[in-house]
């Protein structure tokens, strides 16, 4: 198995030199997960993608999927924080499993978060064990909140490969200022049993990234931030661009501001309607994490395999829309408003 050291190096340099875009988790999913006929299918993925075919013989790559939509926080700009329009749930384990047992053979990876907190599921370290057992990296979006020694515990067992912790600030009053509800002090003590339970078990996952959301109030506190990441003993911090809706939010530094707005207009390099399926915890398959609503539901996994719904009709129209661009404005689907279109 490569070092951790080895990664990150890996990942700087192609960072550099191929595409700024390049997580740790994609190096980890490809290098340590890999097979003859992931690769084929993924190089059959970008090849029908590229060819701008909308019915697809190739099978996802990525699995976005979503344990629950609930969340102990009040985050302004997330949806659930601010208005939580949908029912809060908890996925059915057999859900899960289904589709994992369906798609392993293709996919390199699979993300636990979504609209919620995912530590908030009781199954969750089952889930990623199963993935783990069916060779898919495996990955965690998480506040931190509830990284108390028990699930850390589980969570190294489960072999999870990757933990990302939500951290914009690095002290109480800038913290508290977007993760409403939330506790800085709290949250670093729970890294600090993080790291020193990896070493008590000799354990080199989950790979620890700190992510830190810029924001005009917080930008100041990068070198701040990474002084503490040092002490922590985290392996890796990386400053994000910050999505707002409050102008007072926005960061000074162009270079960590994302558009509001990004109608498209033209054909678009979107690669997710060919790359990822995305799910939320009730089954529901939508386009990607911006479909909050699941205002463009493709089929719910609790009635269809992932094979019948990944060439519907529906899913074929947008696929399309992305290819030609938008042919009328009755087309409202997420990816119309998409920000990922001109970032």
């Amino acid at each position: 198995m490569l070092s951790m050291q080895y990664y990150r190096l890996i990942l700087e340099i192609s960072r550099k030199l191929v595409y700024r875009k390049l997580r740790i988790s994609h190096f980890i999913a490809f290098t340590r997960y890999n097979s003859a006929k992931k690769l084929w299918n993924l190089l059959k993925c970008n090849g029908e993608r590229l060819a701008g075919k909308t019915s697809l013989s190739s099978r996802p790559y990525l699995i976005n999927s979503e344990p629950t939509n609930a969340c102990i926080l009040h985050c302004p700009f997330c949806p659930t924080g601010k208005s939580n329009s949908r029912k809060n749930g908890y996925a059915d384990p057999k859900i899960f499993e289904n589709v994992i047992h369906e798609l392993a053979p293709y996919t390199y990876l699979i993300t636990f978060h979504g609209w919620g907190e995912p530590l908030l599921h009781k199954d969750l370290p089952r889930l990623i064990d199963l993935a783990h057992r069916q060779r898919i990296c495996t990955v965690v979006t998480t506040n931190g909140l509830l990284l108390n020694k028990g699930i850390i515990e589980k969570l190294i067992c489960s072999k999870l490969d990757v933990l990302y912790i939500s951290i914009d600030g690095a002290s109480e009053e800038t913290y508290r200022m977007y993760r409403i509800g939330g506790s800085l002090k709290k949250l670093l003590s729970n890294i600090e049993t993080l790291v020193a339970l990896k070493k008590e078990r000799k354990s080199t996952i989950p790979f620890i990234e700190w992510q830190f959301i810029v924001f005009r109030h917080n930008e100041h506190e990068i070198k701040k931030a990474k002084e503490l990441a040092r002490k922590l003993g985290v392996d890796s911090i990386v400053f994000l661009p910050a999505y707002t809706e409050d102008k007072a939010y926005e960061p000074s530094d162009p270079k960590f501001r994302l558009p509001l707005f990004s109608p498209l207009t033209k054909p678009s390099d979107c690669k997710h309607l060919w790359s990822t399926l995305s799910m939320h915890w009730d089954g529901i398959v939508v386009p990607c994490c911006n479909d909050y609503e699941g205002n463009t539901a493709y089929g719910n996994a609790r009635q269809f395999n992932i094979r019948e719904i990944w060439n519907n009709t529906k899913y074929k129209a947008s696929r399309s829309m992305v290819t030609s661009g938008i042919a009328s404005e009755r087309e409202q689907i997420p990816c119309t408003n998409c920000i990922n279109n001109i970032v």
